[in-house]
């Protein structure tokens, strides 16, 4: 998760308009015809791009919305994840990752049965506060200067609503032929008293706790064969696709269940599989492409922000770490 201080103001923001945007979103993610529960059992029909975290990536974003072209390709699904923390700084220090987070809240917004957002480890802390730090400093906090700095006396207001969002996230997607998405697989001692009942789950709001079935989901790093296997089988998938492991090359592949992605970063990655037929591993790790090398077929593409009720997203600094 790349910090860059720099000299960049934090212009006011509406938040009317972001409570607006979270609100559309919160029920835009109940109405979405694929979910079941908590989890969202995608067609076997056109295809999903899937992106590893993103932590307050802003160029990504936007290379992923060229990329994904949901205007044009309407049989074809979009699962986002972990959009908070990280990213451009303002001046002071406040994060700056919650223009990001509100960007995937727009998305679901508009396109409530295509565009699925996972919950993962970063948006679990926020919610309940559990402190996370990065290069000595608390990632919370600087998120929370963040929102102070962008909507002074009203930040609370858009918190409440962007914890809502959080709250109506998705655990898992599937598709019908094995793929199982989600942010992490559980550690292998949590493997055989994960609960699976929390994919029924219609909401996740007692979920999000520590040492729920959830937690032990978002929070897990483990990728030895055994435990990918065990979990594969207690989930009734064949692959599992994930991030929250950062990859110094964009995507990893630790055993033959498992493929990890990166979108935060120049090492970005993502990856666009059918969903007509059955993928193994190879194929799957073959299709993943690099964000910042990538380029759209027709790169005169507009992405219009404010269809997406958002103000344009400026790019990081060249010097961006």
């Amino acid at each position: 998760m790349s910090q860059n201080p720099g000299s960049r103001a934090v212009g006011r923001r509406d938040p009317d308009r972001a409570i607006a945007v979270y609100r559309q979103a919160v029920a835009a993610a109940f109405a979405d015809r694929c979910r079941q529960g908590c989890v969202a059992r995608l067609p076997a029909e056109g295809d999903v791009l899937v992106t590893g975290d993103l932590h307050g990536s802003r160029v990504n974003f936007m290379r992923l919305l060229k990329v994904a072209d949901l205007e044009h390709h309407l049989d074809r699904h979009l699962i986002l994840q972990e959009g908070v923390h990280g990213g451009p700084t303002s001046a002071s220090g406040g994060c700056l990752s919650f223009i990001v987070v509100e960007a995937m809240a727009a998305l679901k917004a508009k396109y409530a049965d295509r565009v699925h957002v996972l919950i993962g480890n970063h948006d679990v802390a926020e919610h309940i506060q559990q402190l996370i730090f990065k290069d000595g400093v608390s990632l919370n906090q600087a998120f929370e200067q963040g929102m102070a700095e962008a909507y002074g006396d009203r930040r609370h207001d858009v918190r409440e609503w962007y914890e809502r969002f959080v709250q109506s996230m998705l655990v898992a997607c599937r598709t019908e032929h094995g793929l199982f998405v989600s942010h992490s697989i559980p550690e292998g001692r949590n493997v055989s008293s994960f609960d699976v009942g929390l994919f029924e789950h219609e909401r996740i709001s007692d979920d999000i706790r520590r040492s729920s079935s959830l937690y032990t989901l978002v929070w897990g790093r483990d990728h030895r064969q055994d435990t990918a296997d065990r979990f594969a089988e207690r989930v009734g998938a064949e692959l599992l696709l994930v991030g929250h492991t950062p990859c110094p090359m964009g995507y990893e592949v630790p055993n033959n269940r498992q493929v990890i992605l990166q979108s935060y970063d120049e090492a970005g990655c993502y990856v666009l599989l059918r969903l007509d037929r059955p993928l193994d591993q190879a194929e799957v790790a073959a299709s993943v492409r690099r964000l910042a090398t990538d380029r759209h077929p027709d790169d005169t593409v507009v992405i219009d922000l404010e269809e997406l009720a958002l103000d344009e997203i400026p790019e990081e600094p060249a010097n961006s770490d």
